[in-house]
């Protein structure tokens, strides 16, 4: 594969990578029970398995709890 298109592919891929992340740390603020409705789902054990996504869920599960505690305190 050409360096140019490898590059490109690699950027690509990153920008996607991005753009994904945004909208999932915007859906915890915006629906943060998608989130935690999510994270009940998982096995108990899910926070300890070796897994280069366990460290985004557990920013978007921390989001998520944040924001509805910040809405309750709104409310409340």
């Amino acid at each position: 594969m050409p360096q140019q298109e490898a590059v490109w592919l690699f950027l690509t891929a990153l920008k996607h990578r991005r753009d994904t992340t945004r909208r999932l740390f915007e859906m915890a603020k915006t629906e943060p029970t998608l989130v935690t409705t999510y994270i009940a789902s998982l096995p108990d054990n899910w926070q300890h398995r070796d897994d280069p996504e366990v460290d985004l869920l557990k920013r978007l599960h921390a989001l998520a709890l944040t924001t509805i505690a910040e809405r309750a305190a709104s409310v409340g």
